[in-house]
Parts: structure tokens; sequence; C-alpha cells
């Protein structure tokens, strides 16, 4: 796993978030999301992630997406 902390959102794509068996509550996006390279990204819904390091509790955005690709 990778965590970029001064990330506003993660990105995931639809298969991974299937594969997880995890709850989650799907929100909409509410504003276009594009790629480093100006594309639009297909965002099928948002929702808040909660990830445990240690004693501690971190929330974060997730974007679930069907066109992630990793060059």
């Amino acid at each position: 796993m990778l965590a970029d902390t001064a990330s506003a959102a993660t990105l995931v794509h639809c298969r991974v978030s299937e594969k997880a068996k995890i709850d989650l509550k799907f929100g909409m996006v509410s504003e276009p999301v594009v790629s480093a390279n100006g594309q639009p990204l297909d965002i099928n819904g948002k929702c808040e992630f909660n990830t445990f390091l240690s004693e501690v509790s971190v929330v974060h955005p997730l974007l679930v997406a069907t066109d992630v690709t990793q060059a």
C-alpha cells in the first residue's frame, strides 16, 4: 500500500474495492476529477476509508474509478 499523506484523496480502481469486500458507503463526486495529463476520470463514487496505524485512526477520502491505469 502506498499512502500519500499530502494528497487530498486516494484513487483506486473499482476492481480493488470489489475484491476488498469492504462495506463502503459511496457518495457522489460533485466536481470533475482529472488525471495529471488533464484527461477526465470516470469516478464511480467516493467514500471515507478508515486506516489504523498503531493506535491512531486516520480517515481518508477514497475515490473509486473505472479507468485507473499504472504507467
